[in-house]
C-alpha cells in the first residue's frame, strides 16, 4: 500500500513542482503571474495523469506483459485524437475520447470542480478495480 500512495505523492508533487518551476521562468522574464494560478495549473493534471496512472494499474493487474506498451497507447492516443479532433472539423466529439479533453486550459481557463471531482472519482476507481484484479490474480512465490 504505501508504494501505491508513493506514486499518487509523486503525480502530486511534480505537479507542484511544474507550477512553481513555470512561476520561477515566468518571473525570470518580468512577467507577474500569480504563484498559486500556475500551482493550480499545475495541479490541475493531477486527476488525468491519476486516470492515466488508474489505466496502466488495471491493465499491469490483467495483462501485465501488454500494461506498459497499452498505456502508452493510450497516452499517445489522446494526443492524436485531440489534435484531430480540434483540426477536422465534424470531428469535434472524438475529444471526448482523449484525456486531455477534461483538463482545463489552465491559467488561461479555470479548472470545472465538477469535472475534476469526477476525473478524480474515476482514478480512484480504476485504482481500487486494479487492486481488486490483482488480488484475484494466480501469483505464486517460488
Amino acid at each position: 500500500m504505501p508504494v501505491r500512495v508513493g506514486v499518487v505523492a509523486a503525480v502530486v508533487v511534480a505537479a507542484l513542482l511544474s507550477g512553481v518551476a513555470t512561476w520561477l521562468g515566468v518571473r525570470s522574464q518580468g512577467i507577474d503571474v500569480g504563484l498559486a494560478s500556475l500551482i493550480g495549473a499545475g495541479l490541475n493534471v493531477v486527476p488525468s495523469a491519476l486516470v492515466a496512472l488508474g489505466i496502466g494499474a488495471v491493465l499491469l493487474s490483467v495483462v501485465p506483459r501488454a500494461a506498459s506498451a497499452t498505456i502508452y497507447v493510450v497516452v499517445v492516443g489522446s494526443v492524436m485524437v485531440d489534435l484531430v479532433g480540434a483540426l477536422v472539423t465534424g470531428f469535434g466529439w472524438l475529444r471526448r475520447l482523449s484525456l486531455f479533453h477534461y483538463m482545463a486550459l489552465a491559467p488561461a481557463q479555470s479548472p470545472k470542480p465538477t469535472t475534476l471531482v469526477v476525473t478524480t472519482a474515476v482514478a480512484i476507481g480504476l485504482c481500487l478495480l486494479a487492486v481488486v484484479a490483482f488480488a484475484w490474480r494466480d501469483v505464486r512465490s517460488t
